[in-house]
């Protein structure tokens, strides 16, 4: 047999792999609805030949076969999770994710897969399979030192050296406008590249090869020049604005807080009927009527708990020796920390679920709570929990927990997240007297109340309305809770000088309930109310009070630290309180995808979506400056995050 024959034959499976790396790729991008292919489509093809090469240089062929079926497997599962993401959150799989896939994979539900997509998946790695295997017991090994073995390196260095050189190319061929401090950001796709600041958009540029390549190289090396960024990053600080006293500012000074984080919680979900508590503290309180969050449960703490997130590194890095965890930084801004050095007793953080799930008792104490009170931590001794079910109810963590939740002689903060509220809604054996309740007449008479009292509609469906009824019975649990609570701190002489804010969130996603309750397309990702829900700060010293203002996520830790007299400094925060002068100009960027504002969503800045028929070119300009000026606050953030400037700067924490 020919040498070349011999070559060509050895690049048989190669070019299998090839061709169904660039099909799954294709397939991704249609399906993502991102176009047919990447706009620099160089970085997949470069790193696919890198990949080629590497198969190539194995000779036998069961290696080469076992290499390129693990390579494409590979390739496809992340398709897959991206796709699943997106449809769920608008999201995509980076790799600081590895370390809270459980948590993923637990609250995954069949309805979110796209089973076309897994259709055309399973037929093009079932093909490649088909070719690779035909003469697969083919082995060519050929001797160290003989002129076959010299013709096969030279061949992998070639692949190697394309692969490479076409990776670089690319990166040097990448656009850079610098014209403007909007163009850096927006129009510039090589910061794009380095950054990855805008995940949707940068898959969509760099294809997956490129985006996962430079993902895994952010992840474990850091960027830029961290002793310059100390510099730079101490003076911004230092030279930062503190916030402005306002009519509201210190009038709940002293008070003890409790915030709970009311998962998937709508607005479809508070009723007079139903939930008359809640309905309660989100009327008759400071209630946010124009609130939006797109986000994901362990981002929406931290929007509250820190005021800000880390976006080029994480608290729950799988590479835990990388540079860029934060499990060791000193954060003396947060919530807890902030209320700690106010003089506040006790911080304590409450979730009824695993202390594992997202990791809570690994970054909680970095955030600077006192106590982290998880399931393992919950005595239900006493309480009729019931045997069988989900997850406990949230009204017996409130039960189980109410001496620590609100302590008696102790000025505390205490934060719950909920988890029963959450979703997918499936029948739980702990709410079946909710279900006999929501069997009767209650449930039609809370449904005719929706639809006379808001926008939103009555089940067409009976799939649908059984979703609702299993969705109405978590928040009637929750109900129940909150009324205990509110009870106690009358009793106990709380009531007074204790507050409440309640937040969602986010929407109730699972089983698309977040768009039929709307009437909403689900094609109309950047409708913006779809991502409207409840918030709301009770005390009775406030009363009540309608913001109709746009809010979102970010004003929230402002606004407590406004009300009870503690200030801060507003360029370690995304956005300011709703009480400051500056409130109008929020918008919030979504740390999944999309950027909103006032009748305005955009996926990139650069083009938006319009929603209301009144908003002007000076709206969109006020808007596109607004999320520049995000952006280039968050790149102090990540500085601040990067460098952990308060660990080797503590005299900063004046300046907090």
């Amino acid at each position: 047999m020919k040498k070349e024959d011999n070559i060509l034959k050895l690049l048989y499976i190669p070019i299998i792999y090839f061709v169904t790396a660039c099909l799954i790729e294709v397939g991704t991008f249609l399906s993502l609805n991102f176009g047919v292919f990447p706009k620099y489509f160089l970085f997949d093809i470069s790193v696919m030949l890198i990949f080629v090469g590497i198969i190539f240089i194995s000779s036998n062929r069961i290696a080469q076969f076992v290499i390129s079926l693990l390579l494409l497997l590979g390739q496809a599962l992340i398709s897959f999770i991206n796709i699943t993401l997106y449809n769920i959150y608008g999201d995509l799989f980076s790799f600081d994710m590895i370390a809270i896939g459980a948590e993923g994979f637990k609250s995954f539900d069949a309805s979110f897969v796209n089973y076309w997509f897994v259709v055309y998946l399973v037929v093009c790695i079932t093909a490649s399979i088909v070719f690779m295997v035909k003469d697969i017991n083919k082995k060519y090994n050929f001797k160290v030192f003989n002129k076959m073995a010299l013709v096969l390196a030279s061949v992998f260095v070639v692949f190697e050296l394309i692969g490479f050189n076409g990776y670089y190319t690319q990166i040097a061929w990448l656009s850079a406008n610098n014209n403007s401090e909007y163009d850096k950001y927006f129009n510039n796709d090589k910061n794009l590249y380095e950054t990855l600041f805008i995940k949707n958009e940068s898959l969509k540029k760099y294809g997956s090869f490129g985006f996962y390549a430079k993902n895994l190289s952010n992840l474990i090396w850091r960027k830029g020049n961290v002793d310059a960024d100390y510099t730079d990053t101490k003076e911004y600080i230092l030279n930062s604005e503190m916030n402005s006293e306002n009519m509201f500012t210190g009038t709940l000074k002293d008070d003890n807080v409790i915030v709970i984080m009311c998962e998937s919680l709508e607005w479809y979900g508070i009723d007079p009927i139903l939930t008359p508590t809640l309905y309660k503290l989100f009327t008759d309180g400071v209630t946010f009527n124009n609130y939006y969050s797109k986000s994901k449960t362990n981002y929406s703490e931290m929007d509250v708990i820190l005021g800000n997130i880390p976006t080029n590194n994480s608290f729950t890095n799988g590479v835990h020796f990388a540079n860029s965890s934060l499990l060791n930084n000193k954060l003396p801004f947060t919530l807890p920390n902030k209320f700690k050095a106010s003089g506040y007793d006790q911080t304590t953080f409450f979730h009824n679920n695993d202390g594992s799930f997202y990791g809570r008792t690994t970054t909680h104490p970095v955030y600077g709570f006192d106590n982290i009170v998880t399931l393992e931590k919950m005595d239900f001794s006493g309480l009729d929990v019931g045997k069988e079910g989900s997850y406990y109810r949230d009204s017996d963590m409130i039960k189980a927990c109410i001496n620590q939740i609100a302590p008696l002689n102790k000025k505390f903060l205490s934060f719950i997240t909920t988890v029963v509220t959450h979703g997918p809604y499936k029948e739980n054996p702990r709410l079946n007297e909710y279900y006999k309740i929501l069997d009767g007449e209650k449930f039609e008479e809370s449904l005719t109340w929706l639809e006379n009292n808001t926008n939103y509609v009555k089940p067409t469906t009976e799939s649908l309305r059984n979703i609702l009824k299993l969705y109405k019975a978590a928040f009637m649990d929750l109900d129940r809770g909150v009324e205990y609570l509110l009870n106690y701190l009358k009793d106990n002489n709380l009531m007074d000088n204790t507050t409440l804010v309640l937040y969602s969130d986010h929407n109730a996603y699972y089983h698309d309930l977040a768009y039929e309750m709307r009437t909403v397309n689900k094609g109309e990702y950047y409708n913006n109310e779809v991502y409207r829900v409840p918030a709301s700060i009770y005390s009775e010293k406030l009363g009540n009070m309608n913001i109709d203002k746009f809010s979102c996520p970010y004003n929230i830790l402002p606004t407590i630290f406004d009300l009870v007299g503690i200030n801060y400094n507003k360029n370690l925060y995304m956005a300011p309180s709703i009480f400051d002068e500056e409130f109008k100009n929020t918008i919030f960027v979504s740390p999944l995808s999309g950027i909103m504002g006032d009748g305005i969503y955009s996926d990139n800045v650069s083009s938006v979506y319009l929603l209301k028929d009144n908003i002007s070119d000076e709206d969109v300009y006020n808007f596109k400056q607004l999320a520049l000026k995000y952006y280039q606050k968050q790149e102090w953030i990540n500085k601040i995050y990067n460098t952990n400037i308060f660990k080797y700067y503590p005299e900063l924490n004046n300046n907090i």
